[in-house]
C-alpha cells in the first residue's frame, strides 16, 4: 500500500491543517511537501513531530520537523534541480553553518526532496530511526 492510499479517518481536523507560519516574521502556507510528510507520520503511527522546531538557543535558527526527545531533525530541501535557495553558493553555506551547528547540539539530521517525501521515502526512513532508536533504548 503506497503511503498516499493510507485511509486517515482516525484523524482530527486540526491533524490536517497545514502550518500557517514559515517563522515568526512572514506568513507563509506550509509546502505541500511539508504537510504530506506531517500526514504520512500520522499515518504510520510515529508520533507527531514538532513543526518548524527553533533548536538553537541564540539564531532564529529552524528545522522543518523535530522530534526533540530522539534528538532527531529533518529538512526538506526544495529547489534541487532549479538551483534553489538551498543549492546556490551563499544559501548552500548558510545551510551547513546551520547543520553543523544542529549536529554539535548531538541532533540527527535527515534531509530529503520534495520527491522523496511524495514517494514515501521521506517516511521510511523516519520509521527505521524510530525502530533503530527503539532498539538501542531495550
Amino acid at each position: 500500500m503506497k503511503v498516499s492510499e493510507v485511509k486517515l479517518l482516525s484523524l482530527k481536523k486540526r491533524d490536517l491543517t497545514p502550518s500557517l507560519y514559515r517563522s515568526p516574521r512572514h506568513k507563509f502556507r506550509a509546502k505541500p511537501s511539508e504537510d504530506t510528510l506531517y500526514l504520512d507520520c500520522v499515518a504510520f503511527g510515529i508520533p507527531v513531530p514538532t513543526r518548524e522546531f527553533k533548536f538553537h538557543p541564540k539564531r532564529r535558527w529552524r528545522v522543518d520537523y523535530a522530534w526533540p526527545d530522539l534528538k532527531l531533525a529533518v529538512e526538506i530541501e526544495g529547489g534541487a534541480f532549479v538551483q534553489g535557495r538551498h543549492f546556490r553558493g551563499v544559501g548552500a553555506i548558510k545551510d551547513m553553518e546551520k547543520y553543523n551547528e544542529l549536529v554539535f547540539m548531538g541532533y540527527r539530521l535527515l534531509r530529503f526532496t520534495p520527491d522523496q517525501v511524495k514517494k514515501g521515502d521521506a517516511v521510511r526512513m523516519i520509521v527505521r530511526c524510530f525502530e533503530e532508536k527503539r532498539c538501542a533504548d531495550e
